[in-house]
């Protein structure tokens, strides 16, 4: 904390003689001398003490609450940010095509779900061990989220999504809740895509599956080759 300068007035030692000349007796002028220096040392203490009690410290604007995400994961869910999500399904594509790999992307949604209840903090343990990659899951709005595949095609993708619908159905039935669950898949299928384009079409294939309840897993299949016809 900043401290401002003490302003005190100094001190002024003055001596005094009843009488007799400018010039101190031989003898007085050496006890004058003691005298003097013990009066400056007091005079240094009481300025030390007064400058450490009495002077105020300079008010400091409080720092800035940090705008945006802060660390890698959201202490609500322990999934990634939102606006992590793009840019690291880019740098996985990226990998994937590198390896002549494919790569899938689910988004689930849980209608109306807390995260902090009961029910939302099992889930999110439950699903973070299944996919055993915490940071290729984040949040998506209030109540969803999205997980990279890396190297995992559109059937495998299908199977994980089924295995994950099954166990969040189980918890929500153990809390007593209903909370209807859609999941919208979609994978690179050896096409040259982004991030962004994969993560919208597998919003888009949850948007349909959260308005089917007869069909609550839809995978954006793509035909590969008609893709490369298209091109």
């Amino acid at each position: 904390v900043a401290v401002g300068p003490c302003a005190l007035p100094d001190v002024i030692l003055q001596h005094r003689y009843a009488s007799g000349p400018d010039v101190a007796p031989a003898g007085q002028e050496e006890a004058l001398r003691e005298e003097t220096s013990s009066l400056q040392d007091d005079a240094a203490v009481k300025n030390a003490v007064a400058t450490e009690n009495d002077a105020a410290p300079i008010g400091l604007p409080p720092s800035p609450a940090p705008s945006g995400p802060s660390g890698l994961y959201s202490a609500r869910t322990g999934f990634g940010w939102e606006s992590y999500m793009v840019p690291r399904i880019d740098n996985e594509i990226l990998r994937c095509t590198k390896s002549n790999q494919d790569i899938s992307v689910v988004s689930l949604r849980i209608a109306g779900i807390d995260w902090a209840g009961e029910a939302g903090q099992a889930i999110c343990s439950s699903v973070r061990e299944q996919l055993n990659s915490p940071d290729l899951i984040f949040e998506k709005g209030d109540d969803a989220f999205t997980a990279a595949l890396p190297d995992t095609g559109i059937h495998d993708a299908i199977a994980i999504a089924e295995d994950l619908y099954a166990s969040i159905d189980d918890i929500l039935a153990n809390y007593g809740h209903d909370n209807y669950i859609g999941i919208g898949i979609s994978s690179r299928s050896l096409r040259m895509i982004s991030g962004e384009r994969l993560s919208n079409e597998a919003e888009v294939a949850l948007n349909h599956a959260m308005e089917d309840e007869n069909s609550p897993i839809v995978a954006f299949k793509v035909d590969p080759q008609k893709y490369r016809n298209f091109l």
